[in-house]
């Protein structure tokens, strides 16, 4: 159907739910249990020009990103600071009882940190030091058993921050020999926390999750970006991508055989138009590109369907135009207007020439009193004219 976009695949370890496939359908892209989606946009839309809002250049055929397999991390940690209104822990001592007193009061009741009433983490690392008169906390909760459990740190992370916020986060702290205790508590706006995850080398971390780098990928230490185009990856885990061989390439990013590679056809440009396939779209040889051009432009050479593999791309021009290029309009007519210039330079000088009027004056002894004076006039290139006249 004419108003109709291509019909879309999922990904492998993936599926696909659509609308349907016209103008303002949407499709939503999702991933097996288990798996993890790639890509940063998984919902597109069928547009006017008829392509789906995730096909580009690199992505012509509005292919999907890689669902990837997700592994449990070697180990997670939330990693949190607070700081204290107290000018305290400036000894061992110091800090050694404000150390104690805090994790007895994260780990109550009050509290009530989720992984910890969950049993899923532990409080670790915890330390105090004195920074400009204020008292720092740093403390770990770590989990323990199931490393997979990323929303409860995170849950934990928001539980703490709120007790921060809402000035609830307060604890006694023996001071002295006598246990005299002092109450301390959390600075508003002091918190800040982040979730630390540590993968096996075999895998890679993406957004807090190890995943196995799928095919069509290859994997660095922090890492898992997708073959570019003109090139592929067979293997999960690769840390490199094969190129295609010369005059070969793919239709876009994240191919995963030497069977993409193929002789395909690049919609070339068109000045002053559009195509549709759109001008850079990879596609096959023998796809028909329907070409428009702007407004104020028309058809100056070519045809508007062509075929990308096989047929020129055509040209547009200006509406009245003659078609004629304007580099070969100025290389016909400058040497033209140099040699009229060029002409009528030697014709006005040849005329000066002729018109031009020699006077000699011959001179008689003293004793004559006569003066001839010889006219020599060049008035129409018949001949000289000899004037003399006679002075006494």
């Amino acid at each position: 159907n004419e108003d109709m976009c291509a019909l879309l695949s999922g990904p492998e370890h993936g599926s696909l739910s659509c609308t349907g496939n016209g103008i303002r359908d949407n499709c939503t892209v999702s991933c097996q249990d288990g798996y993890k989606y790639l890509g940063a946009v998984t919902k597109v839309m069928c547009q006017d020009s008829l392509l789906w809002t995730h096909q580009s250049y690199n992505n012509s055929q509005g292919s999907f990103e890689a669902c990837a397999q997700t592994h449990s991390p070697s180990a997670q940690a939330l990693s949190a600071q607070v700081s204290l209104d107290q000018d305290y822990c400036r000894t061992a001592q110091e800090q050694s009882a404000v150390v104690t007193a805090f994790e007895t009061y994260i780990k109550s009741a009050p509290a009530a940190v989720p992984c910890i009433t969950a049993s899923k983490c532990t409080v670790q690392s915890t330390s105090c030091s004195n920074n400009g008169g204020s008292s720092e906390i740093n403390f770990q909760l770590a989990l323990s058993g199931d490393l997979t459990a990323y929303e409860s740190l995170l849950q934990s992370s928001n539980t703490i921050k709120d007790l921060v916020e809402s000035s609830q986060m307060s604890f006694e702290v023996t001071t002295s020999k006598k246990r005299a205790t002092t109450m301390f508590s959390a600075k508003a706006g002091s918190y800040s926390g982040t979730i630390v995850t540590t993968c096996d080398a075999a895998y890679t971390l993406i957004d807090n999750t190890c995943i196995t780098c799928p095919a069509g990928r290859y994997k660095t230490s922090s890492a898992c970006t997708a073959c570019g185009v003109g090139s592929y990856s067979t293997t999960a885990s690769s840390t490199s991508c094969t190129q295609c061989a010369t005059g070969l390439t793919t239709y876009g990013t994240g191919s995963t055989s030497s069977e993409h590679c193929r002789n395909l056809c690049k919609v070339p440009g068109v000045e002053s138009g559009t195509s549709s396939p759109p001008v850079g779209f990879i596609v096959n040889p023998d796809t028909t590109v329907t070409t428009a051009c702007n407004t104020g432009f028309t058809l100056n050479t070519g045809q508007l369907e062509w075929v990308c593999g096989t047929g020129t791309a055509p040209t547009c021009k200006e509406d009245g135009d003659s078609g004629t290029d304007a580099g070969t309009v100025v290389a016909i007519v400058v040497p033209i207007v140099i040699i009229i210039l060029l002409a009528g330079i030697a014709i006005i000088f040849f005329l000066k020439k002729r018109n031009r009027t020699r006077v000699s004056t011959l001179r008689c002894p003293e004793s004559s009193g006569t003066v001839l004076t010889n006219k020599n006039t060049e008035t129409n290139g018949n001949g000289v004219e000899n004037q003399y006249d006679t002075k006494l």
